[in-house]
């Protein structure tokens, strides 16, 4: 019986053991589990991405006259939309049947097309890896002529000045100079280019861009102003001349760099405006209250970044998480960060003095509060309540 029974609990006791396994085997099995399926996550999301990332393909273009017939051996040359002022990034001819293209290794953005037919009509057109895989139309059809008169603030004609024609941000598409009598022509505009801006240059003067359509008068009246340069010195902290690149924002035409004596000029600019410019540093900042042109040089001086470290809350007094905090000095033309679920944020690149910062809810209620920061120290424990909307 003794033995009977013996066996009997043997039995019991392997299968109890079999349906509950011991703790310590139960979990290694759990972190066996887990890691697989960790790694199998991992596999299925790098799986993913590499099937997403597509690689850049050629763009295409196809000239055409208005009723579809292709055009061979015309003039394509493609501008980044981004550094038009850095000249064509590529120039090629359309083959036989009309089409051209920008090599995929060169294809990565977007791009003004500007293409020239064989007698001299210009046409204009965008292209981006949106329309990888298609060919985007550069229309042609009968020329349009545009003509005007160029005067000074004494109504004595600009004799020389030079005009051009072009879209908004994009390359020229065609330049003449003003005649002894103020009188100008822009011819071979293809009568597809619907809209234009017609602009007048002189050095020491300005005019304001015309913006030209197919209703438009005849004949156009542009008028210089004077305008003196936007001379700006650009330093380090401590004084001495930082040689670097320098752009007007919103200007990509303007653009170029210091020269030795850190000395850069904008000409034909709006002596009413106010310009705000980047200059290109990786560790700097600087003030960026906008310079008006004028004769004198004016001094931008690099200075070592400070940082505001604050919370926001709202009109309640409670944490307002996922607001954006932001400035406009320094290097780019935003300096962005939002706040944490707490409410908390840090802000970088800023210039010491007196700085406007914006602050700006999910929901697009913006606020604005000045801070002062001292050089050389970070401004922490900073608190704003946005206001009532």
């Amino acid at each position: 019986m003794a033995s009977q029974s013996r066996g009997r609990s043997t039995r019991k006791q392997r299968r109890a053991r079999a349906r509950n396994p011991l703790p310590r085997q139960h979990a290694g099995f759990r972190i066996i589990s887990l890691l697989a399926l960790l790694l199998m996550a991992v596999v299925i999301i790098w799986t993913q991405t590499r099937n997403t990332e597509k690689p850049l393909r050629p763009l295409a273009v196809l000239a055409v006259l208005a009723d579809g017939t292709p055009l061979p051996n015309v003039e394509v040359a493609f501008y980044h939309t981004k550094s038009v002022h850095l000249g064509a990034v590529h120039t090629t001819k359309t083959g036989p049947d009309g089409s051209a293209q920008l090599p995929a290794e060169q294809a990565c953005g977007k791009f003004f097309c500007v293409a020239k037919s064989t007698d001299g009509n210009v046409t204009q057109d965008s292209v981006s890896q949106d329309d990888a895989g298609r060919k985007a139309r550069l229309l042609f059809d009968k020329p349009s002529t545009i003509r005007g008169h160029v005067f000074d603030q004494r109504g004595i004609p600009a004799e020389s000045a030079l005009v051009s024609a072009s879209f908004a941000r994009g390359p020229s598409l065609a330049e003449t100079r003003v005649g002894t009598d103020g009188t100008f022509v822009l011819r071979g505009l293809s009568g597809t280019l619907q809209f234009l801006t017609i602009r007048a240059r002189a050095d020491g003067y300005f005019c304001a861009p015309f913006e030209w359509n197919q209703l438009s008068s005849p004949d156009i009246d542009l008028r210089f102003v004077i305008a003196p340069p936007l001379r700006l010195r650009v330093v380090l902290p401590d004084g001495r001349p930082y040689p670097c690149a320098v752009s007007v924002k919103g200007r990509p035409d303007l653009a170029m760099s210091t020269n030795a004596k850190g000395l850069i000029t904008f000409q034909h600019l709006d002596p009413e405006q106010r310009f705000y410019v980047h200059v290109h540093h990786s560790s700097m900042t600087f003030r960026n209250d906008g310079f008006a042109p004028r004769e004198e040089v004016q001094l931008l001086q690099l200075e070592k970044p400070l940082t505001l470290v604050g919370r926001v809350i709202d009109v309640l007094g409670k944490p307002a998480p996922d607001v954006e905090v932001r400035h406009q000095h320094g290097p780019r033309a935003w300096i962005r960060t939002k706040t944490d679920g707490d409410g908390r944020f840090e802000l970088p690149e800023l210039p010491a003095g007196t700085t406007d910062v914006f602050y700006e809810t999910p929901e697009g209620q913006i606020t604005s509060d000045r801070v002062k920061l001292e050089d050389g120290a970070a401004k922490t424990n900073w608190l704003i309540r946005l206001r009532q909307h």
